[in-house]
């Protein structure tokens, strides 16, 4: 409407509208506001919480809230029941009108949790997260952070290396493999001395 309105005001009188052309003109204005309606049921707005750090590349489940608690969701337009078991508890998830299931944990402790999603029986791993190997087999894991404890997660700045070097033992006759960990600047100067910590298991 307001880019008639322009060309009605920049423009010499014209002839008032024709039936077929307000017809035309209707039906746009129809169509935008239908497009503009399913734009935003299609972009709803964000659900609770962050993605777990420990999910697959650009998924946004699960999510765990400020309260450690966590919310997983799974696609099964025709599964009947599906629950998560996660540590070894169990939750029973909930379909939406779309087949997506959906439940939400009470506060977990912080740390590291493995997963399953359990459809008839059957206990699979979560695409969306990244698969761990525990329990004997495959599972999907959630990390729930700690409140402080951010020092595992990677940070922009200086960074050392682990270097892999091979060695022959004269002890067990054999070639074996060591790693080591050398600090920010460790080959610009190697002529400076560092503490030494060695970690044998």
């Amino acid at each position: 409407m307001v880019v008639i309105r322009a060309v009605y005001d920049f423009n010499p009188p014209v002839e008032p509208m024709t039936t077929p052309i307000r017809k035309t003109a209707a039906l746009f204005c129809a169509a935008t506001l239908i497009v503009t309606l399913c734009h935003a049921q299609e972009n709803p707005p964000a659900p609770e919480g962050r993605p777990a750090s420990t999910n697959a590349p650009g998924q946004q489940f699960p999510r765990i809230k400020d309260d450690l608690s966590a919310t997983f969701r799974f696609n099964a337009p025709d599964a009947q029941k599906v629950e998560v078991d996660v540590g070894g508890k169990t939750y029973r998830m909930t379909k939406d009108d779309k087949g997506a299931w959906m439940v939400t944990t009470p506060p977990l402790v912080p740390g590291f949790h493995y997963y399953s999603i359990v459809i008839g029986g059957a206990k699979v791993c979560d695409p969306a997260s990244e698969t761990f190997y525990g329990m004997g087999r495959e599972a999907s894991g959630i990390e729930v952070p700690s409140a402080g404890e951010d020092f595992y997660e990677p940070k922009n700045g200086p960074h050392g290396e682990v270097r892999e070097r091979p060695y022959f033992s004269k002890t067990t006759q054999a070639w074996r493999r060591i790693f080591v960990y050398t600090p920010p600047g460790y080959d610009a100067d190697r002529e400076a001395r560092y503490p030494v910590l060695y970690l044998q298991h």
